[in-house]
This record gives structure tokens, C-alpha cells and sequence, in this order.
């Protein structure tokens, strides 16, 4: 979660000074879709230090588990 500027996991800050976070869910085809037919998931932040706003960016790709 975030909690102010901070990037949460239950009680443990996992980063400061973030200002956003996305999530982008994709198909196979790399089309832009709802949750229930995701294939990868890309996460981004935007981190501000220093008064310099920084992008990270990660793409997953999901397997099937079972």
C-alpha cells in the first residue's frame, strides 16, 4: 500500500518518497486488459529525491501455477 510517501508491505516501509504507484495489466498479445485474463503485469513507480522525480519501472510475466 501506499501510506503517504511511503511504499508499505504490512508494517515494513519498502520505500520513501513515493509519490505513485501504477499497475498495467496485460494479455499475451501485450493489449491492455481487465485482471482476469493478465499475463503480465507491469508496476511503476515515481520516486521523488532530492526535488528530482525518478520512474521505475518492472514488467512481470505471470505462469500458470498448478
Amino acid at each position: 500500500t501506499l501510506s503517504g510517501t511511503n511504499l508499505m508491505r504490512g508494517s515494513d516501509v519498502l520505500a520513501e518518497g513515493v509519490s505513485s504507484v501504477a499497475f498495467t495489466y496485460w494479455d499475451a498479445a501485450l493489449t491492455a486488459v481487465t485482471l482476469s485474463n493478465t499475463r503480465y503485469v507491469q508496476i511503476s513507480l515515481t520516486i521523488t529525491k532530492g526535488g528530482v522525480n525518478y520512474v521505475v519501472r518492472t514488467t512481470l510475466e505471470l505462469r500458470e501455477l498448478g
